[in-house]
C-alpha cells in the first residue's frame, strides 16, 4: 500500500454508530461530489438521502453534517471504512494516472493533482465519476483541486494501476510514425521494462519519452472505452506489430489465430516478416533480449493472456457457429 498522507493521528470512534454513519455519508459524499472547506456546507438533502444506506427517517440533515466535517477525520473513514467498486475508474487507476502530473498532498485539505499541458488526462479527469474542483485555464497548469478519493486505498501493484498510467499519454507523430508520449510518467515507465523509442528534453529540462502505441493498447481493456478505443487500430504505429510478435512468440505461442493481441499479425505474415535461417519464432526471441525487454513487468503477460483468451474463445464460437449451419 502506497503512502495516502496525514492519517497518523487521525481517529474516528468505531463504538458509536450514530457517529460512524455521519461520517461514512460525509465520506461518500466527499469522494463523489469533492470537499473543500466545510465540508457539509455544499451538499443538498438530496445528496444526503443518496448516500444513506439506513433508516430514512434517521438520514442527517446538512446542518448536522455541518457539525461533523471535518476533513482529518472524513480522510480517515475513506482511507479505512470505505469502499468502492467501479468497472474503471478504481482506486488503483486513479492513482496511476495521477503519475502523469504531480500529487499533492496537504494536512489541512484534500490532495490536489497539478500537470501541463497534456489534454487526454484532463479529458480523463472530466468524465471520471470522484469530485474535485477542476481549474482548466489554458494560460496556467490544470489543477484539479481538493479531491478525496486519493484517500481510497490503492496498490501500485495491480492492473489497473498500470492501465492508468499509460492512459495518461499522448499521441505524437515522429518520422511518418506514430507515437506515445509521457513526460511526467517517464520515469516510471522506464522503470517496469518498456522499450523507449525516442527520449528529448524539453526547454526547462523536461524529460519526454516516446514509446510504441503497443504499449497502452495492450491495457486498453481497462481503460474508459474512448481513451482505451483511441490506442487501437493506429496507421503507422511505431513498432506496435513488432512487440506483438515478440510477446505473442514469448507468452503465447504458435497456434493461435489472428489478432489475439492488438497489431498482431497473422502466423503466416509473422514467420514471413522474421524468417532467417535460425527460424521466426527463435529471432523473436532473440529480439526480445536485444531490445532488453527481458525485465518487462509481468503485467504486460498477464494483460497478453487476458487478450489471448478473450479472443481465443471469440474464434471458437465463430467455429461452433459454423458448424452448426
Amino acid at each position: 500500500m502506497s503512502k495516502c498522507g496525514h492519517l497518523s493521528n487521525y481517529r474516528i470512534d468505531k463504538h458509536n454508530k450514530k457517529l460512524l454513519r455521519v461520517y461514512e455519508v460525509l465520506a461518500r459524499l466527499a469522494i463523489k461530489y469533492g470537499c473543500m472547506g466545510n465540508a457539509g456546507s455544499r451538499y443538498t438533502n438530496s445528496q444526503i438521502e443518496e448516500m444513506w444506506n439506513y433508516d430514512m427517517a434517521s438520514c442527517p440533515a446538512v446542518h448536522t453534517l455541518k457539525k461533523y466535517a471535518k476533513v482529518s477525520s472524513i480522510k480517515w473513514m475513506i482511507r479505512n471504512e470505505i469502499k468502492v467498486n467501479p468497472s474503471i475508474w478504481t482506486p488503483d487507476f486513479l492513482h496511476g494516472l495521477s503519475k502523469n502530473g504531480l500529487l499533492k498532498w496537504n494536512s489541512r485539505k484534500f490532495p490536489s493533482l497539478k500537470w501541463w499541458s497534456n489534454d487526454v488526462l484532463l479529458g480523463l479527469i472530466k468524465e471520471c465519476p470522484y469530485g474535485g474542483d477542476l481549474y482548466d485555464n489554458r494560460k496556467n497548469p490544470y489543477i484539479w483541486k481538493n479531491v478525496p478519493a486519493f484517500y481510497l486505498p490503492y496498490s501500485e501493484s495491480g492492473l489497473d494501476y498500470l492501465a492508468g498510467v499509460l492512459a495518461g499519454g499522448r499521441k505524437s507523430s515522429r518520422g511518418g510514425k506514430i507515437y506515445a508520449k509521457y513526460t511526467t510518467a517517464s520515469k516510471y515507465i522506464e522503470s517496469i521494462g518498456v522499450p523507449i523509442e525516442h527520449k528529448f528534453y524539453s526547454s526547462g529540462r523536461t524529460k519526454h519519452i516516446l514509446v510504441s502505441p503497443f504499449w497502452p493498447a495492450l491495457f486498453s481493456y481497462r481503460m474508459p472505452e474512448k481513451v482505451g478505443g483511441s490506442w487501437l487500430n493506429i496507421k503507422n504505429a511505431a513498432e506496435a506489430s513488432t512487440y506483438a510478435a515478440i510477446l505473442w512468440a514469448v507468452y503465447v505461442g504458435q497456434y493461435l489465430p489472428k489478432n489475439v493481441i492488438p497489431y498482431m499479425s497473422s502466423r503466416r505474415k509473422i514467420f514471413y516478416d522474421f524468417k532467417c535461417d535460425e527460424g521466426a519464432i527463435e529471432k523473436l526471441l532473440r529480439m526480445r533480449s536485444e531490445r532488453k525487454m527481458t525485465q518487462l513487468d509481468n503485467r504486460f503477460k498477464d494483460s497478453v493472456m487476458y487478450w489471448a483468451e478473450k479472443n481465443t474463445e471469440k474464434n471458437e464460437e465463430k467455429d461452433n457457429e459454423v458448424s452448426d449451419d
